[in-house]
């Protein structure tokens, strides 16, 4: 397993940013599984503090894969997208 997270939040800005990526693979002795697997998400969050102190809207993108050479049936794919509106901060 292996992952990396970047995160920027420029000073004195109310945007900031982060991206995480993940790759992983399992392997069995007997060959019943030689699988690889990847996960990608992404956000961008805005402060909505001039208008609404302690608020932010944030919109995150996700995507992941596996693959499994010994099980092709098993293979997946998936993509979703989340916004989200934190109405304040506690």
């Amino acid at each position: 397993m292996a992952g990396l997270t970047v995160s920027y939040a420029p000073p004195r800005s109310r945007w900031s940013a982060w991206s995480y990526v993940g790759y992983s693979t399992t392997r069995a002795g007997d060959a019943s599984t030689d699988a690889r697997s990847v996960s990608v998400t992404s956000a961008l969050t805005y402060g909505l503090g001039r208008w609404l102190p302690g608020c932010t809207l944030s919109v995150q993108a996700d995507y992941d894969r596996y693959v499994d050479t010994a099980v092709p049936a098993s293979d997946t794919h998936a993509v979703s997208g989340l916004v989200l509106f934190k109405l304040a901060t506690f």
